[in-house]
């Protein structure tokens, strides 16, 4: 049942208005989606529409809160967002305690109410449009005045204004950015802290809109523009300017089930109609870097710019659910869909794989690389299977098995042409198969990259049950290893608390196996040095060894002192200027006269120098201001700008601002360089 209550004025987004709500029986689950006449002596007798719709989020307890006679909570939906509040009236003189008083919360979503009437700006429904006559004017056998649906080009609708956004910030567009990507778990995270989308089965794309020019870029930058063309036409359509969105192009089967295959198959034949693409969020918009705004605000402008007539576009918003992962994933796989993404509710939007994006699968499938084929069986065509292996950190790339199921002739025949001219006299396997399971088996170079469901996989790595589900030509061969499921999440959170509890300066990790990065051995390379984040110092190693040409040129050659955290930065740190014992390989060591003595500094040249700091806990790198050959000359000098406690951002960015311009006035260029200690989010000029 729907609990009920009668608003007569309606709601509004004024926090000073408070309307009156009276609390009326309880509705069956099907009034929601209720439209038309309801006859003359019926309860609600008169026109009915679906003013709004979206997700209705308790703050506290509302069954308490109902008995009380104070409920608070938010509303996510088309035309009401934000808190808002219930509040009892005290009863009349006859008992009757139905009347409450509904106002919105002072909070980012409220507006003065004559500057802006929801009620009066948004009278249509959000189901189909139409709007409700005048009670006084009517005509009882009036049929209901029913328009077109708004479009998303309404001068209304595309004023959007990302500077209200908390924690949005002005930024030149980049012409393109790294995903985010979310790790693999065997259970859905629970809790109202966590929203759920379905998991897609599509090919990852970044639409980045920059005036009139739309491309479509993988996550490995390739521009697939010309293979997605009406996607591309339909993104140069949305009220807006510039704006970067992330999303899967999928092609649906008869259930409304993404299919992989089928979109394989839709772009060998060019049946482009069939494609769609499934935005589910949006890091850029109209100059404004959204990435550190929260999920469920950045979704809401997404939602805000996208096509509401979705029958007559490929542009489709991916809705979420939030709270309850577990029933929302079990009603996901029964429905015969891939599984779910997790995401947290209020996480920033990050270009790595992130604890805050988690995959939840109904089945096992993954990538593998293709490194080889055997002979056609029978009355077969072209192949018999596919030999399948991914990439290990020691060993190379490992057998997995083989896939000789989920081909069609079609299929067949094209791929056996891809196979051939890529064979080769050995086996790409560092540990190929033998015997009889070698027998008949054509080597190829490992280049193909393809997806596979299958129903396990055994103790030493082989799938089991395998079914082909198409080539990958969006991820390259070197990233594919083998997907190893995380605890789930309130595991992983309970062992933290249960290891702070124990021991709070340290988190404890228990017996780890070493892991080389950049020919780096790590030790205890799963150690949490963030724990907000999750980042381990693997991740950590990963980080700098991706982005170590990109930091070389403003590190290198200048002498170091870093902070230390060997148990994470909410454990005991210290800074060092001077090591403590050996100098690593892949560092030096430059003599520099102190006071009363020479001393020792480290320097960073080369990439794997940065892993090897990683490798002694260093959470912080600072560097002189002048270069190790040269040190009495500095050529760099660092204005820092800290804000006090009094002090707001706004100051602090006029103050950077003015001391710009006093530089550019000496003839000196100046760049801002931001650090974050408390947080791994690391920015470099």
């Amino acid at each position: 049942m729907l609990k009920s209550w009668a608003v007569p004025k309606g709601p509004s987004l004024d926090p000073a208005v408070r309307s009156l709500a009276v609390q009326v029986e309880d509705h069956p689950l099907e009034y929601g989606e209720f439209e038309g006449d309801t006859p003359e002596g019926e309860y609600g007798a008169g026109e009915v529409i679906v003013w709004d719709r979206g997700q209705w989020i308790p703050q506290g307890n509302p069954n308490e809160g109902l008995r009380r006679g104070k409920l608070a909570f938010s509303l996510e939906g088309e035309k009401l967002k934000g808190g808002f509040h219930l509040v009892r009236m005290k009863p009349r003189d006859d008992g009757e305690d139905k009347n409450w008083l509904l106002f919105k919360s002072n909070d980012a979503y409220a507006k003065k109410k004559a500057e802006f009437d929801v009620t009066v700006e948004r009278p249509e429904s959000v189901a189909s449009g139409r709007e409700i006559e005048d009670g006084a004017t009517r005509k009882p056998d009036r049929r209901p005045k029913v328009r077109a649906p708004r479009k998303r080009s309404a001068p209304r609708e595309t004023k959007l204004d990302p500077s209200i956004l908390p924690h949005a910030t002005a930024a030149k567009q980049p012409d393109w950015i790294a995903p985010e990507l979310a790790k693999l778990v065997t259970e859905a995270p629970n809790g109202e802290a966590w929203v759920h989308e379905i998991k897609y089965d599509g090919y990852r794309i970044l639409a980045v809109r920059d005036g009139a020019r739309v491309r479509l870029l993988t996550r490995n930058k390739k521009d697939w523009t010309a293979n997605f063309r009406r996607i591309a036409e339909e993104v140069a359509k949305l009220p807006v300017s510039r704006a970067i969105l992330d999303g899967e192009v999928c092609v649906l089967d008869s259930e409304g089930r993404s299919d992989f295959q089928a979109l394989q198959n839709a772009m060998q034949t060019d049946t482009t109609g069939r494609m769609f693409y499934f935005a589910f969020d949006l890091p850029f918009l109209d100059g404004f870097d959204l990435r550190d705004c929260p999920l469920t605000q950045r979704k809401e402008v997404l939602a805000a710019i996208l096509p509401k007539d979705e029958s007559a576009s490929l542009l489709r918003f991916s809705e979420h659910i939030r709270g309850d992962g577990p029933r929302t994933l079990e009603h996901v796989c029964r429905l015969g869909l891939e599984g779910i993404i997790s995401k947290r509710a209020d996480s920033r939007y990050e270009s790595r794989r992130s604890a805050s994006w988690l995959k939840v699968k109904c089945s096992n499938e993954q990538e593998f690389v293709i490194g080889g084929y055997t002979d056609p069986q029978g009355g077969r065509k072209g192949f018999g299977a596919l030999l399948l292996g991914a990439h290990d950190a020691k060993k190379g790339l490992v057998y997995c098995g083989r896939v000789g199921t989920g081909f069609d002739t079609r299929m067949l025949e094209t791929m056996t042409a891809q196979l051939k001219p890529l064979e080769v006299k050995s086996p790409p396997f560092s540990n190929p198969p033998t015997g009889a399971d070698a027998r008949g088996v054509h080597w190829i170079k490992p280049t193909l990259v393809a997806q596979v469901k299958f129903q396990s996989m055994t103790a030493d790595g082989i799938v089991r049950h395998a079914v082909f589900g198409g080539l990958r030509a969006d991820k390259p061969p070197s990233e594919v290893v083998r997907e190893a499921p995380a605890e789930p999440v309130e595991a992983q959170e309970k062992k933290k608390k249960e290891n702070k509890k124990q021991d709070p300066g340290r988190i404890k990790q228990g017996k780890q196996s070493a892991a080389a990065v950049g020919g780096v051995t790590l030790s205890n390379p799963q150690r949490v040095l963030f724990p907000k984040s999750a980042i381990t110092k693997a991740d950590l190693a990963a980080y700098y060894e991706k982005v170590g040409d990109l930091m070389l040129p403003y590190i290198a050659d200048r002498p170091l002192m870093v902070v230390r955290c060997p148990n994470g930065i909410e454990g005991a740190c210290f800074h060092q200027k001077h090591p403590s014992g050996p100098i690593p390989a892949t560092l030096r060591g430059v003599p520099i006269r102190e006071e009363k003595q020479t001393e020792t500094y480290l320097v960073v040249d080369k990439a794997p120098g940065l892993v090897a700091l990683v490798q002694m806990n260093a959470v912080e790198i600072h560097t002189w201001g002048s270069r190790a050959r040269n040190l009495e000359h500095p050529d760099r000098v660092v204005f820092d700008l800290d804000p006090g406690p009094e002090v707001a951002w706004s100051a602090l960015v006029d103050a950077a601002k003015l001391v710009r311009s006093l530089l550019q006035e000496l003839g000196l260029e100046s760049y801002v360089k931001t650090s974050a200690e408390k947080d791994c989010t690391l920015s470099f000029p």
